[in-house]
């Protein structure tokens, strides 16, 4: 009986290796998203500490020059948790983008896994059918042999 050989084991072998370097891929995009979002987070958090103090100081008498100073830090504060925002949403495509890489390396993975499967069953029937065969006809040379005919 000869082995089965599936010709594109070794494409197999390679859209195996694909997908697990995409999932690597993949989880990289999700740490960075957990990152910005993490960031984002703490960016909003200063926002609304120093709208806390800014409405406070705003109650309070103090001069112009640190009225003026607070505005121009709270617009930091601000561009700053925008920015956080803006990259946490980035992060986020971007992992869109890698998770899509991975289901479409995953399907071609599973197509050629299937294909396999199939050939296999091909083969394990075509060989079972060889034998059949053989088996049949060493039975009619030994029913020859001993005069048996049908």
């Amino acid at each position: 009986m000869k082995r089965f050989a599936f010709r594109l084991d070794r494409v197999l072998d390679i859209r195996v290796v694909e997908e697990k370097e995409q999932a690597g891929r993949m989880a990289d995009a999700a740490r960075v998203v957990q990152e910005r979002a993490e960031e984002a987070e703490r960016c909003q958090r200063r926002e609304r500490d120093a709208e806390d103090q800014l409405v406070r100081s705003r109650g309070e008498r103090a001069p112009a020059g640190t009225l003026a100073l607070l505005d121009r830090t709270m617009q930091s504060v601000r561009q700053k948790a925008q920015r956080a925002t803006r990259e946490h949403q980035e992060a986020i495509a971007r992992f869109e983008i890698e998770r899509l890489k991975y289901a479409e390396a995953s399907k071609r993975r599973r197509s050629l896994e299937r294909l396999r499967a199939h050939r296999l069953e091909e083969w394990k029937a075509e060989d079972n059918r060889r034998d059949q065969r053989e088996t049949d006809e060493v039975a009619a040379r030994m029913d020859r042999k001993r005069g048996w005919t049908s």
